[in-house]
């Protein structure tokens, strides 16, 4: 549950809002999938696979202070682990 939660704030906090587009969560019978609207913002998903990396700003800095201080996010940028 708390999987779901997450991947589901990062696709609110990361969704790129100058493009007309939703976030899609749709349902497999082994997984969930999210979908957001907007290519990777800072360097690519192999920069951050391994940790190594966080962002140094954000496509939402706003909305994510407000998801930080809500406890909906982490702003430390762990990212993908």
């Amino acid at each position: 549950e708390q999987s779901v939660l997450e991947a589901l704030h990062n696709c609110i906090a990361h969704q790129d809002y100058r493009r007309p587009a939703r976030i899609l969560v749709t349902e497999h019978p082994d997984r969930l999938t999210f979908d957001s609207c907007g290519s990777f913002f800072e360097g690519t998903p192999d920069d951050y696979v391994l940790g190594d990396k966080s962002p140094d700003r954000y496509r939402n800095p706003f909305l994510v202070r407000a998801m930080s201080e809500l406890y909906m996010i982490d702003r430390m940028g762990y990212g993908i682990k």
